[in-house]
């Protein structure tokens, strides 16, 4: 390109498929919403527009793409008929600043596998994760690279959720998201009763699950404050109270006021135990 004297108005992109797991989170291949699998670089060259060294933090897909490419390349007017879902981002590709963030910017991601089991509203290093039958997982990029632990208790971390979990409910509304083919009910929230999928809070170095207590570890466990508020579900340690947040059912978002005659439901029955009296 310099030989050709086009480098400076030449747009150069590097992108590529997403990755493999390679035994990340106990997983190989790929079709998962976590960085390793779902990530891909997006790195974009063009010296008479882009500040080289620009970093953009705002949260893109692969969809915006087309879009953003061909503003670059002065394409203003498409063909009849030619629609694109995703949103241009030249004008914060060209923008003097060095780092940029739309801390507002929502992307979604879903499953689209054979048996697709989840959908992900990603936002400002934020990833909200809903599935068939699981609970929501939320994930902190910033504080948790790896994707280890799940925020979605988190009382600091509840602003950002409801955020998330709002777009989430527009998005199942408004598209065929491929989840909502394979089930009628998601869990938007984790019920008020769940044990939580991170490693226990046990000191020596010992790493186990809730799922180990009464297995490969003593249900005395459930006698420490850390352990059975970690796992009340397995110790017994539960209240008997309705979730406050919502449940997918069907077609709508619903919370336990509205689901008492859908009780016979093991999904309804751990969200809204107290309604359906169950505890």
């Amino acid at each position: 390109m310099k030989n050709l004297g086009i480098e400076d108005n030449t747009v150069v992109v590097f992108t590529s498929d997403h990755g493999d797991l390679l035994g990340e989170h106990g997983k190989l291949n790929k079709g998962q919403p976590y960085e390793t699998s779902a990530g891909i670089p997006f790195i974009v060259k063009y010296p008479d527009k882009i500040p080289a060294g620009k970093l953009i933090e705002t949260a893109y897909s692969s969809v915006d793409f087309a879009p953003t490419i061909l503003s670059l390349m002065g394409v203003s007017s498409l063909p009849s008929g030619v629609n694109f879902q995703g949103v241009d981002g030249s004008q914060e590709l060209t923008n003097q600043q060095m780092v940029t963030a739309n801390a507002e910017q929502i992307v979604f991601s879903f499953d689209t596998g054979n048996t697709p089991i989840w959908a992900a509203a990603i936002m400002d290093g934020y990833k909200l994760v809903v599935s068939k039958n699981g609970f929501p997982w939320l994930f902190d990029i910033n504080r948790d690279p790896e994707e280890l632990i799940n925020y979605a208790s988190s009382k600091w971390h509840r602003d950002i959720y409801v955020e998330l979990r709002e777009g989430m409910i527009h998005i199942l509304k408004e598209y065929q998201v491929p989840l909502t083919e394979i089930t009628k009910m998601i869990y938007l929230d984790v019920p008020t009763c769940a044990d939580k999928d991170d490693v226990l809070p046990i000191n020596n170095g010992i790493t186990a699950f809730c799922s180990d207590i009464g297995v490969t570890m003593d249900i005395g466990r459930c006698g420490k404050n850390k352990v059975s508020q970690h796992c009340p579900a397995t110790c017994n340690a539960c209240v008997c109270e309705d979730s406050p947040g919502m449940i997918w059912v069907g077609s709508h978002a619903r919370r336990c006021d509205t689901l008492d005659l859908l009780c016979d439901n093991e999904q309804v029955q751990k969200f809204c135990p107290k309604t359906c009296g169950t505890c």
